[in-house]
């Protein structure tokens, strides 16, 4: 698909548009609700923290049964459930008498509302309308994330402090039906050219056709496995930060002099992040057609290494927004990276698949913040935290040497296909 296609842009768009609301909402503005709520309910911070841990521990467990989905059936009525479930999700909590009732939104209806209507569906979706030009294509499909993280945060803090949290959640639901309904219902009317069949020409031609991946063989591969364990430990971090950013404010003194100065400072850091998101993804997009993926994986890890450790201890407000600025844009190149490092080495064919499986895989770094928040109320300082998760950069920074060149990766493709095909009758 060439990048000059039309219409295949409008998709990224509006890919863009969905990952903007829905992830905005509820990931990115996830903490400026930390607070009222453990205030209402009477609850441990540590607890509240635990709806941001629920909803990607069930997403990553749903994620590989939805990419098979997304693989077989319409994307756009997919994504169009998806919107349908943030809406409900967000009404439920705004009746919420107790906190349980937000934690079963957050178990339910809201994990389909990040699978259907985040980056699992819009990196498949993108993947499958562009070859040529896809990092890019992919690399502007993540900004919606980082748009949602920038203005979603201070959209929200201005109508929790306007109106209510509980009025914020009702105008958050009807506002994201209002635009997303409309918008993918007309945009997403194709659906996305499919792959060429194997034919007998193709073969004689020397073309390679992409293989039909099952989980059983992509469990086998490090090339599957090292991309993925690669991204945990930066969105163990990520999450770790974002998640606690309000807590960790509200902990910090900023010395004498200093009165006032917390008062949005949770909202503007969280902006941060999404605008150090946004350079993270076009850069790592761009660079990703030119350069070694395991070079920009390895600046990656080391911008989180320098966010972590200016994080710790009494960081002032100018350390913390370019700690933040460097955490997002580490976190945020892993949006475009981890579809690029399969899809240049596995094909797009069955990339639902693949990215399913390896959401599955990323559980492992959604327990960050929940973690991150005990270890606070164990020791009263996130320096150990930080410090720990600094620390597991390293053995996935070694283990990426390892990762196989994308040509090395694809003269393994006749004979998967042929396992593939063989599995299948079987």
């Amino acid at each position: 698909m060439s990048t000059k296609n039309t219409y295949g842009w409008f998709v990224v768009g509006t890919t863009l548009a969905n990952q903007s609301i829905a992830m905005g909402v509820l990931l990115s503005g996830y903490a400026l609700f930390v607070l009222p709520w453990a205030e209402e309910f009477q609850v441990p911070q540590s607890q509240v923290l635990l709806g941001s841990t629920i909803v990607l521990v069930v997403n990553s467990l749903a994620s590989p049964f939805a990419g098979k989905l997304m693989d077989k059936l319409s994307l756009r009525t997919l994504i169009l459930i998806g919107v349908a479930c943030l809406a409900a999700g967000l009404l439920l909590i705004s009746f919420a008498s107790a906190f349980w009732m937000i934690l079963a939104a957050y178990a339910t209806l809201l994990p389909a509302a990040i699978i259907f209507c985040g980056s699992l569906s819009s990196q498949t979706l993108v993947s499958k309308w562009f070859t040529e030009g896809r990092g890019v294509a992919l690399g502007v499909s993540s900004l919606g994330s980082s748009v949602g993280g920038f203005v979603l945060p201070l959209v929200i803090s201005a109508l929790i402090a306007a109106f209510d949290w509980r009025m914020t959640m009702i105008i958050l639901a009807v506002g994201a039906v209002a635009v997303l309904f409309p918008l993918n219902g007309l945009v997403l009317r194709k659906d996305p050219p499919k792959p060429a069949d194997p034919s007998e020409t193709d073969t004689q031609a020397g073309a390679q056709v992409e293989p039909d991946w099952i989980a059983s063989q992509l469990v086998r591969m490090p090339t599957f496995w090292i991309p993925v364990l690669g991204i945990v430990p930066l969105m163990a971090a990520y999450t770790g930060v974002q998640f606690n950013l309000g807590a960790l404010v509200n902990s910090l003194s900023f010395g004498e002099g200093a009165e006032g100065v917390k008062d949005g400072l949770a909202a503007k850091l969280i902006s941060t992040i999404a605008v150090g998101q946004v350079i993270g993804k076009l850069a790592a997009s761009s660079a990703s057609e030119r350069i070694d993926h395991r070079v920009v994986y390895w600046i990656m890890a080391v911008l989180m290494a320098a966010a972590l450790f200016l994080l710790s201890g009494e960081p002032s407000v100018t350390v913390l927004y370019i700690a933040c600025l460097l955490l997002g844009s580490a976190v945020g190149a892993t949006l475009p990276m981890l579809p690029i490092f399969y899809t240049s080495r596995l094909g797009a064919k069955s990339i639902g698949v693949i990215l399913g499986i390896a959401t599955l895989v990323l559980i492992l770094g959604s327990f960050g913040s929940y973690v991150t928040g005990l270890i606070y109320e164990a020791t009263q300082s996130y320096d150990t935290a930080f410090l720990a998760m600094g620390a597991l950069l390293i053995p996935v920074s070694i283990a990426m040497f390892f990762l196989p060149s994308p040509e090395k990766a694809r003269k393994s493709w006749p004979q998967a296909t042929l396992q593939s095909a063989a599995t299948e009758g079987a």
